[in-house]
């Protein structure tokens, strides 16, 4: 258990591969979702999916990373943080 995250704090792991997700299951606080996402699309799809399923709040900070070279799909090699933009 990672003693520096709250404990009503999950981690949404959103997944475009299944064996990544199914992988991503058996770890403590992460609910990893299978996402039709293709490298490239920017923020959108990740934003777009927060804002569908209601969990937006306004100026809620997202930690985003992601996995941008084919040539190594093991390496995370992006990393933002951005602050959501909700409707009221």
């Amino acid at each position: 258990m990672n003693v520096a995250r709250p404990m009503d704090c999950w981690i949404l792991a959103l997944c475009s591969d299944a064996k990544a997700r199914n992988f991503l299951a058996l770890s403590y606080g992460v609910l990893p979702i299978l996402l039709e996402y293709e490298a490239g699309m920017g923020n959108d799809a990740v934003v777009r999916f927060i804002a569908d399923e209601g969990l937006c709040q306004k100026g809620a900070k997202v930690v985003l990373t992601e996995m941008t070279s084919p040539e190594q799909p093991d390496v995370i090699d992006s990393l933002k943080v951005i602050t959501l933009k909700c409707a009221d």
